[in-house]
């Protein structure tokens, strides 16, 4: 499954991102480790402890370059009757959860990119708009047939997505990101706390 890449001029719809267990949700923030080749999906939210550990051992003399990191808003798109997945920032986000969550309204978002005076990408003038004859993919009101619609029609599950290209399966890459070992560290630790646990039970 590839991510589609949103474009100016993009009529899009949101729609619920469906589970394998059943659940849905309507979009998935999810924090990105990133280097000059790879983003680390941060799904079991590793970040917090190794960002501790990272303080600690530069405190300790060790020479660390602190990653870049950032926060992605994942969402599942209607484009041209397709289902597509996509990662948004906070402005299309919010635009997209907050107006059109009713799958069956008539109201999508028109995307406009520019860049501001630093160069960086903004979507601040898009604009909730409607399109004349548009029909809803499902001609139903219940989430259930959307969700069932959605699983049938979707490329994959985007949790597969996000668990492939999470820290779990890209260890020797976030060995390069913070520090030789550092993932192993962590695993033992919470394997060491599972065993003490079962051991004191």
């Amino acid at each position: 499954m590839e991510l589609y890449k949103i474009q100016d001029g993009d009529l899009i719809k949101p729609l619920p991102i469906p589970y394998r267990n059943g659940d849905y949700e309507n979009s998935i923030s999810v924090r990105c480790i990133v280097n000059d080749t790879h983003t680390i999906y941060d799904t079991h939210k590793y970040y917090g402890r190794l960002s501790r550990e990272l303080r600690e051992r530069v405190n300790d003399g060790h020479i660390i370059e602190t990653p870049t990191t950032l926060h992605r808003n994942f969402i599942c798109l209607n484009i041209n009757n397709e289902i597509r997945f996509t990662n948004v920032g906070r402005t299309l986000n919010l635009m997209l959860t907050d107006n059109i969550l009713d799958t069956n309204v008539n109201q999508h978002i028109r995307v406009a990119i520019d860049k501001n005076s630093l160069g960086y990408l903004t979507y601040d003038d898009s604009e909730l708009v409607e399109i004349p004859g548009w029909e809803p993919l499902v001609e139903s009101t219940n989430i259930d047939d959307w969700i069932d619609y959605i699983r049938k029609n979707q490329e994959g599950y985007l949790e597969d997505y996000l668990e492939k290209h999470g820290v779990l399966n890209n260890i020797q890459v976030m060995d390069k990101i913070y520090w030789p070992g550092c993932m192993y560290e962590i695993i033992q630790e919470d394997r060491d706390e599972k065993l003490g646990k079962l051991l004191r039970s």
